[in-house]
């Protein structure tokens, strides 16, 4: 690793810190969400059912983006999972801060199971949901923040364009596969470099002296000032000053292809991701009107001979397939939305049946949903060997 190299970083950084801690940029606020985090966390563990669920929120809503963003929300995911099974995402959290020995490789295979199960219950409560599913970055987010003195924060792409200017070219690999010990060793030996730097220290002590000061983590290991210094390397551009190897022409051609297939790939799925939540607004709302015990009045027969007879609701499910009983007590199923966009069936209040005047395709999708789910699972597919690029 060059040593030159990451002195100008550290000057680069020493020289960038009033506009990066400035009330634009704000980049202190980790100090303050790393401060919180552990408390936090522990009071929403020391919780079980709907007030574990509801402190996750808390939790979450108190990460900044260090882990979230607009496009992709893992933690969010994790919220809103915990509304349906609480004491499931509790456990999950619980093994995952569990005791791993110092072993990197328990380690990786904690970080794995939690994706896995995590992702589990997207496909349960969220199928087919881009912006909900775990990463490797989200799952080091909620360790480092724990224990920003055991661990490291991890962002793929920040990570590498650092690593390229400081010559570390030993690969760590992408995805769940990443090596955690040849991340560590990368992270470990510019610690090392960190500690030997009283400039970068001292620039580093005065941010305690900012008016939010006192509710900074003490960051004793300075990892987290290590991940400040990588995030900012690739977001405000500090390498000025340095020649390292760069990726050569046809290397940049092909990454910004890559990034533009991503960008078109995120459009489809986001597209229909769009429509698979207003098909869900729909099935709702349609469940709504057909609670046990609604009375609705179902077409038998044809021409002048129909008729419509009495139907009671037993049950309706997220599809709106409905169980009903005629008069005489007999048991049968519909399928809602085919009924009522076919008008063959009505209630008291008119509602149902008046959807299609509003909408012309109102009951397009709610006839066939899975089309639509199918739809948004194979964006989400084609899109995920691109995601790095976003």
């Amino acid at each position: 690793m060059n040593s030159d190299h990451i002195k100008q970083v550290f000057q680069n950084y020493i020289e960038n810190f009033e506009r990066t801690n400035n009330q634009e940029h704000k980049e202190y606020v980790k100090w303050i969400v790393t401060g919180k985090f552990r408390r936090l966390m522990d009071e929403a563990l020391s919780k079980s059912g709907t007030e574990f669920a509801e402190a996750l929120k808390e939790v979450r809503s108190n990460t900044w983006i260090m882990i979230d963003n607009g496009m992709i929300q893992p933690f969010n995911g994790l919220v809103e999972f915990a509304k349906h099974e609480p004491d499931t995402v509790r456990q999950m959290f619980i093994d995952l801060y569990s005791d791993y020995g110092g072993d990197l490789h328990v380690l990786e295979r904690k970080i794995s199971e939690f994706a896995a199960k995590s992702n589990e219950l997207l496909e349960k409560y969220k199928p087919g949901s881009f912006r909900y599913r775990q990463d490797f970055h989200a799952v080091m987010g909620y360790l480092f923040l724990y224990e920003p003195d055991v661990h490291y924060m991890y962002k793929s792409t920040e990570a590498r364009a650092f690593a390229d200017c400081i010559e570390f070219y030993d690969d760590w690999d992408y995805g769940f596969n990443v090596k955690l010990d040849v991340y560590y060793r990368m992270c470990d030996w510019v610690i090392e470099q960190i500690n030997d730097c009283p400039e970068l220290l001292a620039t580093n002590q005065s941010r305690y002296e900012l008016p939010d000061g006192a509710d900074f983590a003490p960051d004793e290991s300075k990892h987290l000032l290590l991940f400040d210094i990588i995030y900012c390397y690739n977001t405000y551009d500090l390498d000025k000053g340095i020649e390292y190897s760069r990726l050569n022409t046809a290397e940049k051609k092909l990454r910004i292809e890559r990034q533009n297939k991503a960008k078109e790939l995120l459009a489809d799925y986001e597209k229909g991701a769009e429509k698979e939540h207003k098909l869900d607004e729909k099935l709702d709302f349609v469940k709504s009107h057909l609670t046990e015990g609604t009375v609705l009045y179902y077409k038998i027969g044809i021409g002048y001979l129909a008729k419509y007879q009495r139907r009671v609701v037993k049950s309706c499910d997220d599809q709106c397939m409905i169980e009903v009983t005629d008069d005489t007590g007999n048991i049968s199923k519909l399928n809602a939305p085919h009924i009522f966009s076919s008008k063959l069936a009505k209630t008291d209040d008119g509602i149902l049946e008046s959807l299609a005047e509003t909408e012309e395709d109102y009951w397009k999708d709610l006839c066939e949903p899975q089309k639509v789910y199918s739809r948004v699972k194979n964006a989400e597919e084609a899109l995920e060997p691109y995601r790095e690029y976003l």
